[in-house]
């Protein structure tokens, strides 16, 4: 009975709610020059003059939405951790490695998190600025 109710029943009510929406249950496109991009699924940049998300463990796949199951004190956690702080000073150098909000250097549960905190904005802006 259980598996008829979540597998079957919850599904067609989560779709049929879905359906009801302003995008039908597909989220919130935005295209420009040419590509089509999700506007909740954090992105990869590279270049300084936009804001970097924060870091997924799945390198934005939506597809393959996940965490990391690394616990931690996981050696191999630590040092993608050290990585994306020594990443983090390097984009910009204004800001003290004590300084570094914690968003900018674990991923979110999804892995595609897009938003930062106010913090992690603050601390970006001034090498937007230049």
């Amino acid at each position: 009975m259980c598996l008829l109710i979540f597998s079957g029943i919850y599904t067609l009510l989560v779709l049929a709610f879905a359906q009801i929406t302003p995008q039908k249950g597909k989220g919130e496109l935005i295209s420009q020059n040419g590509k089509t991009y999700f506007s909740n699924i954090g992105q990869n940049f590279t270049d300084d003059k936009y804001f970097y998300s924060r870091p997924s463990a799945v390198i934005y796949n939506a597809a393959g939405s996940a965490g990391s199951n690394k616990g931690p004190s996981n050696p191999a956690y630590l040092e993608q951790v050290q990585a994306r702080i020594d990443t983090f000073l390097v984009h910009n150098p204004e800001v003290s490695k004590s300084e570094v909000p914690a968003d900018m250097i674990t991923a979110s549960g999804s892995g595609l998190d897009p938003d930062i905190s106010v913090q992690a904005a603050t601390c970006q802006i001034k090498e937007l600025l230049k």
